[in-house]
């Protein structure tokens, strides 16, 4: 799943915040709308694609550690104990991956969140920023993508460590005898 995908997600996620920045909103305020394509932002943004860049180094880093699996369990990976270690490290390493993902997209939506706020502030007649993805439609003179990409675009964002890859060597007989002794 790429970053680009969790765009409906961190969508959903702008519009609660903005639904309950409606609710404080005079109900007068049609003009306080302005809409951005979040999707646009998470794509073409420095801090949408320094989490893309973030995600191609973590993919590398736990496909080598599948790699160095299946390299240990070579010339017997048809039978049932390396088929089982291999299909667990499989198992580890994509929810690793999960993990991975979550972590980068929540750092690339608070900076989104934070470039919005930064936004608002300065631009006091607006009360709320919706996704364009959650609308039917809208007219261009509420579109204000490129100048919350201007705010997204000053962010440094700071993405967690990379993982590291430990691939423990199966016991041999005599080492499992020792072992449970």
């Amino acid at each position: 799943m790429k970053i680009s995908e969790c765009v409906p997600i961190l969508a959903g996620l702008v519009f609660l915040v903005c639904a309950a920045a409606a609710q404080a909103a005079p109900a007068n305020s049609a003009d306080g709308i302005a809409v951005v394509d979040v999707q646009k932002i998470f794509n073409e943004s420095k801090p949408g694609k320094a989490g893309a860049a973030h995600m191609q180094e973590v993919q590398k880093i736990l496909q080598k550690g599948m790699d160095d699996v299946i390299a240990l369990h070579k010339g017997r990976e048809n039978t049932p104990e390396a088929q089982r270690a291999i299909a667990e490290a499989q198992q580890l390493l994509n929810r690793q991956l999960d993990v991975e993902r979550q972590a980068a997209n929540a750092v690339v939506e608070n900076e989104l969140r934070a470039a919005v706020s930064a936004w608002l502030a300065k631009n006091k007649r607006f009360t709320m920023v919706v996704s364009k993805q959650l609308l039917l439609g809208n007219v261009p003179s509420v579109d204000f993508t490129s100048a919350i990409m201007t705010e997204m675009n000053r962010r440094n964002p700071k993405f967690p460590d990379l993982p590291k890859v430990t691939i423990n060597r199966p016991q041999n007989d005599q080492q499992k005898a020792l072992a449970s002794k």
